[in-house]
């Protein structure tokens, strides 16, 4: 395996989807995201359109094939129960043909036929050293978090870890308050969560509706007052709706540092 630090973005990305067993048309969207996480300024603060998603694909796909051509990145078919457990190479000449075939890299209705779940695959060892060295920080690095921060930082590590609505953790807000009112009782849910923001561990983001995939990422300096905003917040009692938060790799090299 090279260096990490010697791979491009692209590269890293399509090694951290393997390392996942992760579907190639989820990594249009998980580029973007990187891009995003690296100061891109051309990276959008929201998920891709469809377009922008082809676009990253057809990037994509010739990295994919040279990393599979030097014995990096894999195909796999899922085997066991559940899927993400057990996997399967697929014969050599089947993994070239699926990362050369352009509807393998876009999202569909149906990504793939039931029985039948093909992923991207790396070796074990590439995945143990993404864990022990490239996404773990020094403990020295950074000072000790307070329990709150640290709740937070759990929160972005669960699967759409949610600050609002039904399933968050955060106290619902009271109906009737005037903005005044709304605005201070955001400072103090939003206290613990700013300083992790501001050094790039966590990343907010809002979803508008239960049954799309879509979403914004709201920046550090919007935060008070969209969370203010009570048709961003969401109250109500379905799932998948108002304001989540996720962790960045720098967020995640740091909630595996040792404690």
């Amino acid at each position: 395996m090279r260096d990490w630090d010697s791979l491009t973005l692209a590269e890293q990305t399509l090694l951290r989807a393997g390392a996942r067993n992760l579907l190639a048309a989820w990594t249009p969207e998980h580029y973007s995201t990187a891009q995003r996480w690296v100061g891109d300024a051309d990276a959008p603060l929201r998920s891709l359109t469809t377009e922008e998603s082809r676009e990253r694909a057809t990037e994509l796909m010739p990295v994919a094939l040279d990393l599979h051509e030097r014995g990096e990145l894999f195909v796999a078919k899922a085997t066991g129960q559940p899927w993400a457990y057990t996997h399967e190479l697929l014969p050599p000449t089947e993994q070239r043909a699926f990362l050369a075939d352009p509807e393998n890299w876009l999202v569909k209705p149906a990504t793939e036929p039931a029985g039948r779940r093909i992923a991207l695959a790396v070796q074990p060892a590439l995945r143990e050293h993404l864990t022990a060295v490239v996404d773990r920080l020094d403990p020295k690095d950074h000072p000790t978090l307070s329990a709150d921060e640290h709740e937070h930082m759990i929160c972005a590590f669960e699967y759409s870890g949610w600050l609002t609505g039904p399933y968050g953790i955060w106290q619902e807000m009271r109906q009737g308050l005037d903005e005044a009112a709304r605005l201070a009782f955001v400072d103090e849910q939003v206290a613990p969560l700013l300083p992790l923001v501001r050094n790039g561990w966590i990343e907010v983001r809002h979803v508008a509706a239960t049954d799309s995939a879509d979403y914004t990422v709201i920046p550090l300096e919007q935060l008070r007052t969209a969370l203010a905003d009570p048709a961003i917040r969401y109250e109500g009692d379905d799932w998948g709706i108002g304001v989540t938060c996720g962790l960045t790799f720098a967020g995640v090299a740091v909630s595996r540092r040792p404690r």
